[in-house]
């Protein structure tokens, strides 16, 4: 019986869990190999290392409650007498902050193999050990066991372009420039044989402009590019909004009515090679915005129709035949399944521009949303009808609904990534090649500006007994800490060469002077002097 639960739970897990298991699993943690919802005399824990015999649990609210802690205390205690280990974390702990929860256990397996204890008691899973005291030893995963190895010996390899040379780097003006430099170094990189998985192109912030400027650089070549942002809202992407345009004009009782714009941008996006100008020239015949209905391409002049082409104009009399007929059903489904129809049977077929990965990527992201806010409202008592619209009206001002977790699961396309660096950070991966953008940006040692939920003075460890209050001298630590952390991981996850791109001027036009920059100059000063 405690079997078939255990397959139950492996069948339904948290979002916390599934997140965790990700980096748990296939012995990245130092070779650890961690079974999930693994049974044990009458338990069931949510993650088991045989070898090292720890156990670690992730909690929910409802083990706030008194008599789940006394449980959960006899429960550890007899845990113990049998020489296991317990680390406890919060469910938000390990969504908010997996690279903490990962530093722990990391310590924690560290210790283990290095002597006969068991390492620190459970006590310690609230405390993040610093990242620069760590000894990350020898792993399977493929690490620097020390940062400086990815540094040169003084006055080695760090002259501009020089051939092999550990760490290079490019000096420009303009930040253009910057990015065509990038561009030939990747291209030169695949020409001798490295493998585009093996590259990685960090920023502290990946902007639309900067991401689209890039990837179309590295696409023009031919070179193999995908992106993850994670922190993008949904609302964003484009594949969105033409997905909640075309739905918009698919349940005319919501009474939302997009502008010409946003049905012109809808179609651009839904049929294949459609430029924005025919685009924009077929909404201004077809759409009527007043009554929300699409006229027929049939019933344009013919001049016109050639102007569009009849291919493209084929194409959206598909998609308007398609919205017409659903408008015609008499019962609404729910919002969802909804856009799982309109995936599945219109815009994912030849001739429609939902058959890239990425927006097929974005459609999935939406659905997990719409999926789980109709789950969270299960409990309103509210029709298909109500519930779409709401969703819409959520989405609009900017909520965040759901957190998608299939973005951070590997993949298996062998192409360049383009991420911001944190993100590289916790994906727990080594790459051959490492480019750092506009290391002169604050970006890299900023962080953002949260007044209402403030990552020390809110956290557990902070102390204001005797009125401690934060400060800018908190600040600069806190920043230089940051710093520290930031890079050591990076150079930590570089097993080749790492490139630095510098430019005069940053992506906005302003003269680079960060932190990060001068400490570069600093060691290059002292290398070649």
């Amino acid at each position: 019986a405690l079997k078939a639960r255990a397959r139950e739970l492996r069948k339904n897990t948290t979002d916390a869990e599934e997140f965790l298991w990700h980096f748990l699993r296939r012995k990245q943690i130092n070779g650890a190999r961690f079974r999930r919802q693994h049974p044990y005399k009458g338990y069931i824990l949510d993650f088991y290392c045989h070898e090292l015999k720890l156990a670690i649990e992730l909690d929910g609210s409802g083990h706030l409650e008194e008599e789940q802690m006394r449980h959960d205390k006899q429960r550890t205690e007899n845990l113990n007498e049998d020489g296991i280990q317990v680390l406890r974390f919060w469910n938000s702990d390990a969504l908010n902050n997996i690279e903490g929860v990962l530093g722990v256990i990391w310590e924690f397996v560290e210790d283990a193999r290095s002597s006969p204890s068991l390492g620190p008691s459970p006590g310690g899973g609230e405390r993040i050990g610093s990242f620069e005291e760590r000894d990350f030893g020898t792993t399977k995963l493929p690490l620097n066991s020390k940062a400086p190895q990815v540094l040169p010996p003084s006055g080695e390899g760090f002259r501009k372009g020089k051939k092999g040379a550990v760490l290079q780097y490019a000096d420009t003006h303009f930040y253009p420039e910057l990015l065509d430099w990038l561009t030939e170094e990747i291209a030169l990189l695949l020409e001798e044989g490295t493998e585009p998985e093996e590259i990685v192109v960090l920023a502290p912030y990946l902007s639309d402009a900067l991401r689209f400027s890039l990837m179309h650089r590295l696409e023009t070549r031919g070179i193999p590019v995908r992106s993850h942002r994670p922190s993008r809202s949904l609302r964003d992407e484009p594949a969105t909004q033409a997905l909640l345009t075309i739905a918009a004009l698919a349940h005319p009782q919501w009474g939302i009515k997009p502008s010409e714009f946003d049905v012109a941008y809808a179609l651009m996006h839904a049929i294949e090679g459609f430029d924005l100008i025919r685009a924009n020239l077929l909404t201004k015949i077809v759409y009527n915005a007043q009554g929300q209905r699409l006229s027929s391409f049939d019933g344009i002049k013919s001049e016109v129709q050639e102007r569009i082409t009849y291919v493209y104009g084929g194409h959206y009399d598909d998609l308007r035949n398609w919205i017409l007929a659903y408008r015609d059903q008499d019962d609404i489904p729910p919002f969802d399944h909804f856009l799982r129809k309109l995936f599945g049977e219109i815009l994912s077929q030849p001739g429609f521009g939902f058959r890239v990965p990425d927006s097929a990527k974005v459609t999935a992201s939406l659905i997990e949303s719409v999926k789980k806010f109709r789950q969270a409202m299960a409990g309103a008592n509210a029709d298909s009808l109500t519930l779409g619209r709401e969703y819409i009206e959520m989405l609009s001002e900017g909520v965040i609904a759901a957190q998608y977790l299939g973005a951070w699961k590997a993949e298996a396309e062998n192409a360049v990534l383009v991420a911001p660096a944190y993100t590289f950070l916790m994906q727990n991966r080594a790459a051959e090649v490492q480019f750092w953008l506009n290391p002169g940006s604050e970006g890299w040692v900023e962080r953002l500006f949260q007044p209402l939920t403030h990552p020390y003075v809110l956290s557990r460890s902070w102390d204001n007994a005797e009125g401690h209050y934060w400060s800018d001298a908190d600040e600069v630590a806190a920043t230089k800490e940051t710093l520290a952390r930031l890079t050591t991981g990076l150079l930590r996850r570089c097993k080749g060469r790492l490139y630095l791109g510098l430019s005069e001027l940053g992506e906005s036009g302003f003269e680079q002077r960060g932190v990060l920059l001068k400490a570069f100059q600093q060691v290059l000063r002292e290398a070649e002097g």
